[in-house]
């Protein structure tokens, strides 16, 4: 499934300053219907999510398909969502391309990269 996700689907609150840090991804595998992949972050309802940290992944093995950063409109969005030293397939992402998170929409900004 995926080893780094943030999913809404019910609700109207946001969430703010959440951190995934010093995770080594070795493998994963589709299931239950789900398409395997390193990172899953989807909004299908309201509320943004704000102050993202993703630190230090190592993602050593390519997923199966591209990861995905969505948000689910303009009211609803992510917004600052900070890359820090990430790697995948044994290359630096410096670029949502460089880590495979193609699967994105128009509402996500403020993205930085380290």
């Amino acid at each position: 499934m995926y080893a780094v996700a943030i999913i809404q689907v019910n609700g109207t609150a946001g969430a703010s300053d959440i951190t995934y840090s010093n995770i080594d991804v070795e493998g994963y595998w589709p299931r239950h219907g789900k398409r395997g992949q390193w990172l899953d972050a989807t909004l299908t309802s309201p509320g943004s999510i704000t102050n993202v940290v993703i630190a230090n992944i190592r993602t050593r093995v390519v997923d199966t398909t591209a990861s995905s950063l969505k948000g689910c409109n303009a009211a609803a969005r992510f917004y600052g969502i900070h890359f820090n030293h990430d790697y995948y397939n044994g290359m630096h992402g410096n670029t949502l391309k460089a880590l495979n998170v193609t699967d994105t929409n128009t509402f996500i900004t403020n993205l930085t990269f380290k």
